[in-house]
């Protein structure tokens, strides 16, 4: 189990704050992604043999790897091409958790980025968007009951094809959220919901 307590500031290009290799890992401090290029942690890195590690129980799923923004952290990106988190592989957890915030401020940066399929990628906190992505999910689904404030920027972009956006009690999104291409949901899972008026590209509501 690793955690940061600390303060992790990344100003070079092709910077890794935090590279998980522990099988549960969390962010209790603050993390600054500056550098071009980098990644204030990265989850599932591919060459990393996940078969080292045993499956974790997290949200009812299996996972083999998690990593939580615990509530009163901060990740806060401004570099350009640069990720908050980063996930690349399967079988991996990723939780923006109440109380934790992501700001975004690089017009190619993101807050959350998956690029392989994740168990789980959920915000139950703040992520604040100034300029760039809050969450760009390339595969697999996403959860959101939090906020994303990302006025005339993108909140949440669904990247990839045949995707899931689930939105829970206590959702709400200001700014472009996008299914893009493919047959993409989104799903009202009841409560509160305040998904503003730029929602596009998505085939089928479900309530």
């Amino acid at each position: 189990i690793g955690i940061n307590y600390g303060v992790i500031t990344l100003n070079g290009a092709n910077r890794e704050g935090i590279d998980t290799y522990d099988p549960i890992y969390s962010n209790n401090g603050i993390i600054n992604v500056n550098g071009t290029d980098s990644n204030g942690t990265i989850v599932g890195e591919s060459n990393v043999s996940t078969a080292i590690f045993a499956p974790i129980t997290s949200t009812g799923m299996s996972f083999l790897q998690t990593f939580t923004n615990d509530a009163g952290s901060q990740i806060i990106v401004t570099g350009s091409n640069a990720n908050g988190i980063m996930s690349k592989t399967a079988n991996t957890s990723i939780s923006n958790l109440t109380g934790g915030i992501i700001g975004v401020n690089g017009a190619t940066a993101d807050g959350i980025h998956v690029t392989g399929v994740t168990g789980y990628a959920g915000n139950s906190g703040t992520i604040n968007v100034v300029s760039g992505t809050g969450a760009r999910i390339e595969n697999g689904n996403f959860y959101n009951n939090g906020t994303v404030s990302a006025t005339g920027q993108n909140a949440i972009i669904m990247d990839g094809s045949n995707q899931v956006l689930e939105l829970g009690n206590g959702t709400n999104i200001d700014g472009l959220t996008d299914g893009a291409a493919g047959e993409d949901t989104i799903v009202l899972s009841g409560g509160t919901i305040n998904v503003g008026t730029e929602a596009v590209n998505f085939e089928k509501i479900v309530t």
